[in-house]
């Protein structure tokens, strides 16, 4: 606070003039603080602005009464130069505002006043805008502690607290515009309670003296994170160090993985090419020059999955370094983005000796690789990745994030409370997404995870409506409006792309989708939500309007809006524009003012006396060149949908028609290699170009072309905007809004798209790309959010789930369910876990993050009684004796058994062979084929009979989706090419195969799409549901049991639990399992295979049944 900002006080004006100079000097300023002194044994009036001072007088008698007053009173003063004269030039005299005060108390020392998370809130509130705490501080040292260039600073209170006071009682301290009140805690320490705007008080309470304070006064942050910050992080480097940490512990995957990572690398070296050509499926073919080392390369690259090679003038630095550039960490992103026209795809293939095929990426595709060059493994991708890790988990580790108990959280430590309000879980927008009321369970779910105070988990087994639960939490979060400024506050996250798609799509917080932001490398599709949610309010808007009686001027309305949009997207011909300035004539005439009637005569009249002559300039290459052109990408967030890709093709299209200039070819080539993490510096530049593109290429050309009238464009949005206020101003005008909601739906997207992105309450993300550019040019440099949910949680490597963890600054939610699948760990890694470390440390790092945490805040629980875990209870996706088979088999023996309440009457299939069953077996016995394969099993005999009775069954049900699941990679591949033959799947050029497209979608009973067909492992499986799985077992054998490592030998996969788990809880009306039952028999299979033995015998009751193959 300025003075000149004081409003407190008994003012006084006076003008003064020096006494011993003819002005002042440059010290006293408009507005300046000053203090006027006055001499005990003179009585000599002194101005003394900073370390200046000067002798004054007043300029008149007025004034020089006005200080005698001061001097004589001798009370408190505040002072500033309200006005200097003249304006330029030496200043001869100034006028002062003087402010008294009764009393003015000194506080020694530093005096901290403490702001906590309800003072916080208010203020966001206030200011509409979500702030750090920080920021909050620094607001109320601006607006209420002023600077003293006496003595430090300077507040304003009333309550009068003196320094031999013990300030229980609370006092008022007063600022620019409001007022706060402040009070002793039981810990001695003075805390701000509360915030209001300034006024006039009522009270005689209110109306007691302000009075001045001098001392340091300082605001400090206690909310939790100030408070807690400093003492987290001496605890957690203690904690931390110690071998079994298990932030350390995961640091240290970190780097084993990062090690793995260049160790894989060098292990393929680079292999040198002198040739390469794009073949006709789309791979590039490269010669290879050394054939042994081709040979080599080739046995690697068929062993590992999902690699991806780039092609380069030269091999890395990290290739060629023979030190291990790893050892030290990772390098920077913008050192790690890949080389200047980058060639990047996956190993599809090779000829001994010969040659070796890549396939390009989806969003590279129109990048060619340099000939000759070298191929090498890329790394730019995995060293992006784990340096995120590493920077959530080291913001972790110091307790340097928004929530800085959040490692002594995952470490298991004690931390204190928050203090919070209370909020109510149910309302009426949390009844609209549950379609009535939730059940009491849901309703704990959402209470829980409003009013943690750090973190919540809802565990949702099998078809428990935890999909619905996170919308309708995020709705009630939203609702609840706790920093005012709503948009981004909530972040959806999980594991995988699939899983983030699958959340957002349910979500509709105030009518907007939850943007997806970052996208599935080598996907070119919109996949952020926008579009569906585009197409469903048409199809909304168009239903509503079906509806309304349409009345004349809102017909007329749509047709001329239609003919407007038409000719400002094309190139009419002269007659095309006559006849359609006729038509708006004909239609709109009743409707429109003279005035505007008079101007589109003109027109017409303009345009029928003018021959339409001319050639039409019909160039498909310059279409084509314009078309890309406009697709290129100008801004930040949509450059890093696809910006690289739309600037490649943009530079083909001028390079095909040699039309490149020097700087253009250099912006396009800088904006196509651009693959960093950073915000681009060109995209000004870019723009520019675009436009200068645009008007080149637009310009008509000499051979002549039909050019659009300037007085028609200009005329056609007035008359759509007078049609439309006639449409609004008639009775019933509903229809007229929706139709202009429907044009912009329709005609405008990218600015729909942009407001949707700039509104949105929820922002959806993979754990990963929370932190990417495209986030960060949509949140800022540093993204925190106040919510932050994570779907899917016990699926995600911790190391991933500490970065959007990282980022929450009230909240985190994770919902998933530790019965099920738990993340993976890199099998090199895992490898070397098992020689180097303990038993304890391999069972944590495969032990679910989500899982850590449901068990310690349980046992948290039973000390602090706030309630942080909920296990939905209550299942609605399949058939209620499916759903007691899965709650009675994986659930009920940890004490978290579910119901099912949907009835059995709405899960019938009618499928002919299955009648009213449920559950099937179909026994494959060992004497029609035994397993097959190394690791990854398969075995033909269950294949053909699923493919066979798959196509039968689709067929009679066309409206049914069907899930085919195995345990093994290798049984997937096998029944995939059993139903290529029978039309149902397909082989793609590098020889996997994939559902074909007529047999991946259909409409079910309720109208909407669904997936028909998926044929997977069971890791692509869990979040999903089908009317009808298939379980192939496919494991059979006659292993011998004489160990617990011939006992995995036997069953495999099978004796995984949470897998099984997954696999048998995806079907809704019918559950057919395909296998040997004898592997089933004996005392160690029923302990082994529990769940497969249990379901065997639900299929021999009057709800199942036993086929025999």
């Amino acid at each position: 606070m300025k003075a000149h900002e004081v409003p407190y006080g008994t003012c006084s004006l006076v003008e003064l003039v020096p006494s011993d100079a003819v002005s002042f000097d440059s010290s006293v300023a408009l507005r300046r603080e000053i203090a006027i002194l006055f001499s005990e044994s003179t009585g000599q009036s002194l101005l003394r602005a900073g370390p200046t001072a000067v002798s004054v007088i007043g300029r008149d008698k007025q004034a020089q009464a006005i200080l005698a007053r001061l001097r004589d009173r001798n009370l408190p003063r505040l002072g500033w130069v309200t006005a200097t004269t003249p304006k330029s030039g030496p200043i001869e005299w100034i006028q002062v505002q003087v402010h008294e005060f009764p009393v003015q108390y000194s506080w020694p020392g530093d005096i901290d006043v403490g702001v906590d998370e309800k003072v916080v809130d208010v203020i966001r509130q206030k200011l509409g805008k979500s702030i750090s705490a920080t920021e909050v501080i620094e607001w109320l040292t601006e607006r209420f502690v002023l600077i003293d260039q006496e003595s430090g600073s300077k507040v304003f209170i009333s309550g009068s607290p003196t320094p031999e006071s013990d300030h229980r009682r609370p006092f008022r301290m007063h600022g620019k515009g409001y007022a706060i009140d402040v009070q002793k805690t039981p810990e001695d320490k003075l805390l701000l309670t509360r915030l209001v705007e300034a006024r006039r008080g009522a009270s005689a309470e209110e109306r007691r003296p302000i009075v001045p304070v001098q001392g340091n006064v300082r605001f400090c942050d206690s909310t939790i994170a100030g408070a807690f910050r400093g003492a987290a992080r001496s605890q957690l480097d203690q904690l931390v160090e110690q071998a079994g940490s298990y932030l350390n512990v995961w640091r240290e995957y970190n780097k084993l993985e990062r090690d793995s990572v260049f160790r894989r690398a060098r292990t393929l070296g680079w292999l040198s090419y002198s040739e390469a050509k794009r073949q006709a499926d789309g791979r590039w073919r490269f010669r290879i020059q050394d054939s042994k080392q081709l040979d080599t390369a080739l046995n690697l690259l068929r062993g590992a999955e999902d690699v991806e090679l780039e092609a380069a003038s030269q091999p890395p630095r990290e290739l060629q370094d023979s030190s291990d550039s790893s050892s030290s960490g990772l390098a920077t992103e913008g050192a790690t983005t890949r080389s200047p026209r980058a060639f990047v795809g996956s190993f599809v293939g090779g000829d001994s000796g010969r040659y070796l095929d890549v396939l390009p990426t989806g969003d590279l595709d129109d990048r060619e690789p340099p000939i000759p060059g070298v191929l090498f493994m890329s790394m730019s991708g995995d060293r992006r990745r784990l340096e995120r890790r590493e920077r959530a988990q080291a913001s972790i580790a110091l307790a340097e994030c928004p929530m800085p108990q959040l490692g002594l959280l995952l470490e298991g430590s004690a931390v204190p409370e928050r203090r919070r309000k209370t909020e109510t879980a149910l309302s009426a927008v949390v009844r609209e997404v549950f379609g009535g009321d939730p059940t009491p369970r849901q309703i704990e779910a959402i209470r829980v995870a409003l009013n943690t105070p750090d973190i919540a988990l809802i565990q949702g087994p099998p078809g428990t409506g935890k999909t619905k639960t996170i919308a309708a939490l995020q709705a009630r979060l939203a609702e609840l409006g706790e920093d005012g400024d709503l948009a981004g506050q909530t972040l959806l996250t999980s594991y995988q792309h699939d899983a983030v798609e699958n959340a957002a799509a349910r979500t509709l917080v105030f009518g907007l989708p939850a943007i997806k932001v970052g996208r599935k490398h080598g996907r070119t599709d919109d996949g952020d939500g926008f579009d569906r949610w585009r197409r469903e309010r048409v199809d909304g808007i168009r239903a509503d309007l079906a509806r309304l009686p349409e009345r004349p001027v809102s017909e007329v309305l749509r047709k001329v809006r239609s003919m407007s949009a038409a000719y400002h997207a094309s190139r009419f011909s002269p007659t095309e524009t006559t006849k359609m300035v006729r038509d708006i004539e004909d239609i709109a005439r009743p409707y429109l003012s003279p005035s505007l009637l008079d101007r589109l005569l003109a027109i017409r009249q303009e345009l029928s006396g003018k021959q339409d002559g001319g050639l039409t300039f019909q160039s498909d290459d310059r279409d084509l060149l314009l078309k890309a052109i406009r697709g290129l990408r100008v801004d930040a967030i949509s450059f890093g949908d696809d910006g690289p890709r739309n600037a490649t093709r943009v530079l083909h299209r001028l390079e095909l028609l040699g039309a490149c200039d020097g700087d253009a070819l250099r912006l396009l080539t800088v904006a196509s290699d651009w693959d960093a993490d950073g915000e681009p510096a060109f995209l000004p530049e870019l723009k520019a170009l675009q436009e200068a593109l645009l008007d080149r290429f637009s310009e008509p050309v000499a051979v002549g072309g039909p050019s659009r009238h300037g007085d028609l464009e200009e005329i056609l949005p007035e008359i759509v905007n007078e049609l439309f206020s006639r449409a609004r101003e008639s009775s019933g005008g509903e229809d007229a809004v929706l139709y202009e909601y429907l044009f912009d739906l329709e005609n405008d997207v990218d600015a729909v798209r942009s407001a949707v992105r700039d509104y949105t309450v929820v922002l959806a993300a993979t754990c990963q790309q929370a932190v990417g550019f495209q986030m960060s040019a949509l949140k800022g440099e540093r993204s925190v959010f106040a919510n932050v949910i994570v779907d899917e949680a016990a699926r995600a490597n911790p190391l991933d789930l500490f970065i959007p963890m990282a980022l929450a600054e009230r909240r985190i939610i994770l919902v998933g369910d530790h019965r099920q699948l738990p993340h993976i760990l890199e099998p090199d890694v895992e490898g070397q876990l098992e020689l180097s470390v303990s038993e304890e440390t391999r069972l944590a790092l495969r032990r679910s993050l989500f899982q850590r945490l449901f068990e310690s805040m349980r046992q948290r629980e039973a000390v602090d009684g706030i309630k942080r875990t909920v296990t939905l209870d209550v299942q609605y996706r399949m058939h209620p004796m499916l759903g007691g088979f899965v709650s009675d088999t994986f659930y009920a023996p940890y004490g978290e058994a579910f119901r099912s309440e949907t009835p059995a009457d709405q899960f019938e299939h009618a499928l002919p062979g299955y009648q009213l069953h449920v559950a099937a077996w179909v026994d494959v016995p060992l004497s029609a084929g035994k397993e097959q394969g190394g690791q990854s099993k398969r075995r033909p005999a269950e294949g053909r009979w699923i493919a066979k009775e798959l196509k039968s069954l689709a067929t009679v049900r066309p409206d049914l989706s069907f899930g085919v699941i195995s345990f093994y990679a290798g049984q997937v591949d096998g029944i995939l090419a059993e139903l290529e033959p029978l039309g149902i799947a397909e082989q793609l050029p590098d020889g996997s195969f994939r559902v074909a497209d007529a047999w991946r979608e259909t409409r079910g009973m309720d109208g909407h799409l669904k997936e028909r067909i998926r044929v997977g492992t069971v890791d692509a499986f869990q979040g999903k549901e089908f009317d009808v799985v298939f379980l192939s077992m496919t494991r059979s054998n006659d292993l011998p049991i004489t160990d617990n490592r011939s006992l995995r030998r036997k069953f495999g996969h099978l004796m995984l639990e949470n897998r099984l788990c997954v696999a048998m809880s995806r079907q809704q009306r019918l559950l057919i399992v395909v296998g040997d039952s004898g592997m089933l028999r004996g005392e160690v299979a029923e302990q082994s295979l529990a769940g497969l033995v249990a379901f065997r015998k639900l299929c021999e009751g009057r709800h199942g049944c036993i086929v025999s193959a």
